[in-house]
């Protein structure tokens, strides 16, 4: 099961790798295609042309850094629940108290040192 998800999870990055080479792709070739044709254009057309260029790169960008961050989040996500749930099965195994039982453990004893030292007051009481 785990192999599964640690496969999901790989093909997940794998995914958004294909993709941001897809992209870079396109970019390059439109980044070709601009160059070809500012080869013709004047000064002015040239550089109202990297302004646009520049912004759309920014945003492109933007949009693939957010699609990444996300992605690392899913993949996160996923690597902790899968960890969560091999440490519960260790912990089976090896026959070994949760937190949630040692947390118990330590209440009960609590009570138990309570009742122990009144058990010896009242002897001194009493004596």
């Amino acid at each position: 099961m785990a192999r599964k998800q640690r496969k999901g999870a790989i093909a997940d990055v794998r995914t958004s790798v294909k993709h941001m080479r897809t992209e870079a792709r396109r970019l390059a070739g439109r980044i070709q295609r601009d160059v070809r044709a500012l080869a013709v254009r004047s000064r002015s057309e040239v550089v109202r042309d990297v302004g646009k260029f520049r912004n759309d790169f920014r945003t492109r960008a933007k949009r693939a850094l957010r699609d990444l961050e996300a992605r690392r989040g899913r993949v996160l996500s996923s690597f902790e629940k899968q960890l969560a749930k091999l440490s519960q099965a260790i912990v089976k195994q090896f026959h070994a108290a949760t937190q949630e039982q040692m947390a118990a453990l330590a209440r009960r004893v609590a009570t138990l040192e309570q009742r122990a030292e009144e058990i010896e007051r009242r002897l001194v009481e009493r004596a």
